[in-house]
């Protein structure tokens, strides 16, 4: 299920590129998020919840904060949650076999969507970062809302040298 969550945030990232139609992203994003809903909370349903806040921060930032939350919520129920790795391994049971599959996973971590969604609303991002249970991902979620403002002060200040 998980799997199928993710796979539909690539085909709606897609979508969004080709389309004006601001319906049928929308429902394709509920579409989605009802699969993550049900999904397992894993490191897959995570990414994908990241994916769907960020896509829909393009269409409603508020709804784009509302999912970052629940991605927030996810990432907090996993143990040691590791965004390092771009695939993730799965083991595959059935009555008489086992196998471990590995699939590839890149794209939306946390750091990357904070600072994304951060860029449209700066206060809601900079308070879901502040939820993370884990202190590490805590740091480097606030850091990446707050990086472009480092950048933004850098270039006003080369613009009043010149």
């Amino acid at each position: 299920m998980d799997q199928r969550a993710y796979l539909f945030t690539r085909i709606a990232e897609e979508s969004l590129k080709q389309t004006e139609d601001q319906t049928e992203a929308r429902d394709l994003l509920n579409e989605i998020s009802g699969a993550v809903s049900k999904a397992p909370k894993t490191i897959v349903s995570a990414r994908a919840l990241l994916a769907l806040a960020f896509l829909y921060a393009k269409l409603d930032v508020n709804r784009g904060i509302e999912e970052l939350g629940n991605a927030v919520k996810t990432i907090n129920t996993l143990e040691a949650p590791d965004f390092s790795q771009s695939y993730v391994m799965m083991k595959i049971e059935g009555k008489n076999f086992g196998s471990f599959a590995s699939f590839s996973t890149p794209g939306f971590n946390p750091e990357n969507t904070f600072r994304e969604v951060g860029k449209l609303d700066f206060d809601g991002s900079l308070a879901q970062a502040t939820t993370f249970t884990d202190k590490s991902l805590r740091a480097l979620t606030t850091l990446a809302v707050i990086e472009p403002c480092f950048s933004h002060k850098k270039a006003q200040k080369s613009q009043m040298n010149n």
